[in-house]
């Protein structure tokens, strides 16, 4: 690392009066620094040092700091990784850059921090292949997983490598608590590719784990695993029964630095804004609201930035399932930013596309179907599958109301094959609505599809307990009945369902239903 102050270098012996050309003053004296006037005036003078010579001056200088300077060592290891690496001292190296990750780490900067592990691993890969080298791998493989996860996405190859990595080194070292951490993390990779079946195997192995472990901290993930599934593929009581269990077991002060070992945001919040989802879909949106809303505050309080994020994902799907298009514009460009600013391609992908949406209901709708599809791509581009659907259903809904109806169409197909693939349904409903809807808006509609396909997304949305895509679904279907002349039939349809609702009056699906009802009396 180059020298950078006149401060350091007197300190390590370096004859710097010579040199006073080269170099300025910053700051007022006697509490003035140097720094070279150009960077390449630095390099050059850098490399015009001996290597031995150099890497002694490092050496001193880590040593200095140590000795003399405890607040930078404990706020800025990475400066005393970096002067111990290039000292070639590389086991004290190894301490420091792992020091730095965890610090990173703990204030969420996910980004800096896989570039602390990724250096402090290429040290430890210098060192002999002993026992103790491979626990050291093995503490920063199981940190480095969650990071990427958080950055590159969920079903990346990136993290998925890392945590095979770790489950390799816990079967060699015996080691059962890391053996969870590698399991979950391979775990979401599965599941975010739409491996279903992969997926509830590994959530059983996990359980199985935490519950040979005997460690409630375990079984607290196990249930993050489990609710995340459940939830993913359209079941959303027992959603909210692992969520429970997992809140019963958090502790905000204990718990905090999970974070850092598994998803790459806190359990906790996660619990929630996936809880209001699950409350959403079985018929309670003001619920879902509350829900969303605290998990979002939970993660602010939390200052945890990747944490904020994930609740922001979350919060714009509610907010836009709510019917809430001014909200939800808002709160997308706050995810984007904070996306871009802690690298995220999951939270990216999610408020562009809610952005997109938002841009549709203002009535820019060429450029808002334009970010659906710039959202979707970016999705697929992580290599995540489970939600591909979501994005698809977004996109169908907005080609619908821009009358685009073969592309539609085409979106729908698409979807609808995904479900065999991918095996995730929450969205399912969704896709037979607008099948029936699409054809509705053609000039000659098949009245016998139409029917069909409306009546196949109500059995399927009664049949997963989806109460608010049922009502969806009955809403176009009676509304349907209504222009056939039906009215009274389109009466008895709508109103059983409309009726188990006791909440969420004011959003859009209620009222556009209420009205229809008033409609039909």
């Amino acid at each position: 690392m180059p020298l950078r102050g006149v401060n350091f270098a007197r300190r390590s012996g370096v004859n710097i009066e010579s040199r006073l050309t080269l170099i300025q003053a910053v700051g007022a004296r006697p509490h003035s620094s140097y720094v070279f006037r150009h960077a390449l005036l630095q390099d050059a003078a850098y490399e015009s040092i001996l290597k031995s010579r150099r890497q002694e001056l490092h050496g001193r200088l880590a040593k200095l700091l140590e000795d003399n300077y405890p607040q930078t060592v404990a706020t800025e290891p990475e400066v005393v990784a970096r002067h111990h690496s290039a000292a070639s001292n590389t086991q004290s190296a190894v301490r420091y850059w792992l020091s730095a990750a965890r610090r990173a780490l703990q204030g969420g900067a996910n980004q800096e921090a896989i570039g602390h592990l990724g250096r402090g691993l290429d040290g430890l890969m210098t060192l002999p292949d002993t026992t103790e080298r491979q626990r050291q791998e093995l503490i920063f493989q199981t940190l480095l997983g969650p990071a990427l996860l958080a950055t590159k996405g969920w079903a990346a190859s990136e993290p998925y490598a890392v945590f095979e990595r770790a489950r390799e080194l816990c079967r060699t070292l015996g080691d059962t608590r890391q053996m969870f951490a590698a399991l979950w993390g391979i775990w979401m990779f599965n599941a975010s590719r739409g491996k279903i079946d992969a997926a509830r195997e590994l959530v059983d192995e996990l359980f199985r784990l935490a519950k040979e472990v005997d460690d409630p901290e375990l079984l607290l993930q196990a249930h993050h695993a489990a609710w995340g599934t459940n939830c993913w593929y359209g079941e959303f009581e027992a959603t909210l029964d692992h969520v429970e269990q997992q809140l019963a077991i958090y502790d905000r002060d204990k718990h905090r630095g999970h974070a850092m070992h598994y998803s790459g945001h806190d359990p906790a919040v996660c619990s929630k804004v996936q809880a209001a989802l699950a409350c959403w879909y079985l018929g309670y949106p003001d619920r879902a609201l509350r829900r969303v809303d605290d998990g979002l505050a939970l993660a602010r309080e939390l200052a945890h930035p990747p944490s904020i994020a994930h609740a922001l994902l979350w919060v714009c799907m509610v907010r836009y399932y709510r019917g809430e298009t001014a909200e939800t514009a808002r709160l997308a460009e706050s995810l984007i930013a904070l996306a871009n600013e802690q690298v995220s391609e999951i939270s990216l992908a999610h408020g562009v596309a809610f952005r997109g949406c938002s841009r549709v209901s203002r009535g820019q709708r060429n450029e808002g179907i334009a970010e659906i599809r710039e959202g979707l791509e970016h999705y697929r581009a992580t290599g995540a599958r489970t939600s591909v659907g979501f994005f698809l259903t977004l996109l169908g809904q907005e080609l619908l109301n821009n009358g685009r109806l073969e592309e539609a169409e085409s979106e729908m197909s698409e979807a609808l094959a995904l479900i065999k693939h991918a095996g995730a349904g929450w969205w399912e409903p969704e896709i037979h609505r607008l099948r029936g809807e699409i054809l509705l808006a053609s000039p000659t509609p098949d009245t016998d599809a139409v029917d069909a396909h409306l009546s196949r997304g109500i059995r399927v949305a009664r049949t997963r307990r989806n109460q608010s895509f049922e009502l969806r679904s009955t809403t176009t279907l009676a509304r349907f009945r209504r222009d056939q002349g039906r009215s009274a039939e389109a009466r008895q349809l709508l109103k059983p369902v409309y009726d188990r609702f006791a909440e969420g009056f004011d959003t859009r699906d209620l009222a556009m239903a209420k009205a229809l009802l008033a409609d039909l009396e």
